[in-house]
């Protein structure tokens, strides 16, 4: 059984992500996935807020939509309504 904090963390996260997906540019979700090295169904996951992701997952990811990771983690913080994320 998955906690509510986990719940929490993984929704925000999904969230975060979305918002770096559906931004210009729209970027295509198999291609993301290819360049983070992660299949096609995990990047899935991870967007709909189904698992929270690895410190390496995360950093693959951040790398494939040209961000740096901290960025990622700072709009993620943002979602989770933490106050360090500015």
């Amino acid at each position: 059984m998955t906690s509510p904090a986990r719940k929490e963390v993984a929704r925000a996260f999904g969230e975060a992500l979305n918002e770096h997906l559906v931004g210009p540019p729209k970027l295509k979700r198999g291609n993301v996935a290819a360049a983070a090295q992660i299949a096609r169904s995990h990047l899935y996951k991870l967007s709909r807020g189904h698992e929270v992701p690895s410190l390496t997952v995360l950093i693959g990811l951040a790398d494939a939509l040209g961000v740096h990771p901290i960025q990622l983690m700072q709009r993620f913080l943002k979602k989770l309504g933490r106050p360090d994320a500015e």
